[in-house]
């Protein structure tokens, strides 16, 4: 929960920067208005700098909680999600109270985890940061926000979403991205559940064509996948690590 002092010091050191993509701003200074948690009432916003202090002084009243003042806690995210969203701490912010709902709470709060997150796509659509902050879990082609929403669409079987989501991370899954392959597993079995077969078929295809060094329970399971959509499996010979003829 508690933010460490290496991370407030890259943060500070960043924020020089804003988070200038906050409803598609790219001057850094901050919107004129944004919307509370409930989505309902309109806030007019600080200045930026004033955003920063406000910012820094929530996550200290935050870091100086006991770990299970939950609700206070969440009060305060909150609050400097919806009062100071032009800076990088918003971004900080959402990620830490996404982690509260999803662990921290019991029973875990999977749907508020979503709708959290799913404001962050909206309202930093271009945004790298939580990638950047977190290197070691980042992957090409896919954001830390994405990946989460996808397991939190999974808990939820929100399928519709997780379709929708990964329309736009593979538009075409006969020509995905190298970095993407590895998901091909998932989006089919997506687009299997919302009924869209003919994109289904072609994931477990391009997967088994495309994943070299498969283990052999996922071959078999999209080979079976293929064969329940009543598609013929992939040819041994057209196996990504299929043996040189």
């Amino acid at each position: 929960m508690r933010r460490t002092v290496k991370l407030i010091l890259v943060l500070m050191f960043c924020t020089t920067v804003g988070a200038a993509v906050v409803s598609g701003q790219s001057d850094g200074e901050p919107p004129a208005q944004a919307v509370n948690d409930e989505g309902m009432d309109e806030l007019a916003l600080l200045p930026l700098a004033e955003q920063e202090l406000l910012a820094d002084e929530l996550l200290t009243q935050i870091e100086e909680m006991d770990d299970d003042a939950l609700e206070p806690m969440e009060a305060l995210y909150i609050r400097l999600i919806n009062e100071a969203p032009a800076t990088l701490y918003a971004e900080y912010a959402y990620w830490l109270l996404s982690n509260m709902y999803m662990r921290a709470f019991s029973p875990a709060r999977h749907a508020d985890a979503a709708s959290l997150l799913e404001q962050y796509l909206e309202r930093y659509p271009d945004s790298l940061f939580l990638d950047q902050l977190f290197p070691v879990f980042a992957r090409p082609g896919i954001s830390l926000v994405q990946r989460r929403l996808l397991v939190l669409y999974d808990y939820l079987e929100a399928w519709e979403k997780a379709a929708a989501l990964y329309d736009r991370l593979i538009p075409d899954p006969t020509d995905v991205a190298p970095s993407l392959v590895g998901h091909l597993l998932l989006y089919g079995d997506t687009m299997q559940r919302v009924s869209r077969i003919e994109e289904s078929i072609d994931a477990y295809q391009t997967y088994l064509r495309r994943s070299e060094g498969l283990m052999p329970a996922l071959r078999d399971a999209a080979q079976r996948r293929l064969i329940d959509l009543g598609a013929e499996p992939v040819p041994k010979d057209e196996l990504a690590d299929a043996p040189a003829p």
